[in-house]
């Protein structure tokens, strides 16, 4: 079924001694169940933007998005009760600005939840830590915002910085490709 609704079925089965129909008058419903998640970003990446960031042994390079990266096919494993270091790196460290982390971990389509906002930091530079991981499983929606002068709230567009959206999963052990990201709010400022 291609549209979203509820439907009736039919089933006629065929043998040597004749056939059985069973109908089911509104027996199945049908609804999408992809989210959409909320637009986010910086207007202007002309001061700073996302160079890097480490999670664990995941790395990736992203360089200027011009405000809003897609990177959902990169899949970071995060190990399930573990704890992980974290690094986020800016093009610049002329500013201070402020990092929020936030993972969907009941899979509604937003990030509003109170356990969902799970990492922040500021500082001249890159920030870093070690962060512990909540118990959790399944695969969800990461999204990282980096703002200048405070820290961005999930869904929101600000004039200067950029966000990140990726894709987690949870597992029970710690994968060699993948990484681990946490509740606390423990970042070391760089000056």
């Amino acid at each position: 079924y291609y549209s979203n609704g509820t439907y009736s079925v039919k089933l006629t089965a065929y043998n040597e001694y004749g056939e059985d129909v069973e109908e089911k008058i509104n027996y199945i419903t049908v609804s999408s169940t992809t989210s959409q998640y909320c637009q986010s970003g910086g207007s202007s990446t002309s001061y700073e933007y996302f160079e890097s960031f480490t999670i664990g042994d995941f790395y990736k390079y992203t360089g200027n998005d011009y405000g809003y990266g897609s990177y959902t096919g990169n899949t970071i494993y995060l190990q399930s009760g573990g704890s992980v270091y974290v690094e986020f790196s800016p093009s610049s460290s002329d500013r201070e600005l402020y990092w929020s982390v936030w993972i969907d971990l009941n899979k509604d389509g937003d990030f509003y939840d109170t356990d969902e906002y799970w990492v922040s930091g500021s500082g001249y530079g890159y920030v870093y830590g070690t962060v512990s991981v909540p118990y959790s499983s399944g695969t969800t929606r990461m999204r990282i915002a980096m703002k200048q002068g405070s820290y961005a709230e999930p869904c929101e567009q600000f004039s200067y910085g950029e966000v990140e959206d990726y894709t987690v999963s949870f597992v029970s052990k710690a994968v060699t490709q993948g990484s681990i990201i946490g509740t606390q709010k423990i970042f070391s400022k760089v000056k």
